[in-house]
C-alpha cells in the first residue's frame, strides 16, 4: 500500500510491510500479490508483468484488469 505507514501498520496491526517504488517492482521479487485496497496509485501498477502461471493476483476491490487476476471478489 503506498499510502500506508511500515511503522504504523506495525504498531496498529502487527504485520510488516514495505515501501516499494513500482518502477523498481520485479516479478521475480513476488509470488502473490493481494490488491485490498483500490488507490489512485495503483491505476499505473504494471500488474500484466505479473500475470501467468508463476504469480498469484486476487483482486479484493476489483482494479486489476480481469486479463491479470487469478480471483477476485
Amino acid at each position: 500500500d503506498p499510502l500506508a505507514d511500515p511503522e504504523a501498520v506495525a504498531h496498529e496491526y502487527g504485520i510488516m510491510t514495505c515501501k516499494t517504488e513500482f518502477d523498481s517492482v520485479k516479478p521475480e521479487d513476488y509470488s502473490v500479490i493481494i490488491m485490498a485496497v483500490a488507490h489512485k496509485e495503483f491505476e499505473t501498477f504494471p500488474f500484466e508483468i505479473f500475470a501467468g502461471k508463476d504469480h498469484l493476483i486476487y483482486d479484493i476491490k476489483g482494479v486489476v484488469p480481469r486479463n491479470c487476476t487469478d480471483g477476485r471478489l
